[in-house]
């Protein structure tokens, strides 16, 4: 089993972490500063966040040590040798 669908207006970011006790997510949407994220029952953790169309960096901390960033998502230097996801909210998109 899943997680209940996301509220409306908000973003659903998530990562598959079966093996993780804690995941935060952060991004450049909240100054890099970690928040945590919730674990559905079939081991994918998510946050939703409030996002204004734009392009927005992300990552998942897991366990308090590694970042990560979910599978098949588009994935760009971070700057610091390692890789952020990006995600691009269109304002088109429905709500």
């Amino acid at each position: 089993m899943g997680a209940p669908a996301a509220t409306a207006g908000l973003t659903r970011l998530s990562i598959d972490a079966m093996d993780a006790t804690r995941v935060e997510l952060a991004g450049d949407f909240n100054d890099w500063n970690p928040v945590p994220a919730t674990r559905a029952a079939n081991g994918v953790w998510y946050a939703d966040v409030a996002l204004v169309p734009g392009q927005y960096r992300y990552a998942f901390r897991v366990d308090g040590r590694d970042w990560r960033i979910p599978k098949n998502a588009e994935a760009v230097n971070d700057g610091f040798g390692g890789k952020s996801a990006l995600i691009i909210v269109r304002s088109d998109r429905a709500r």
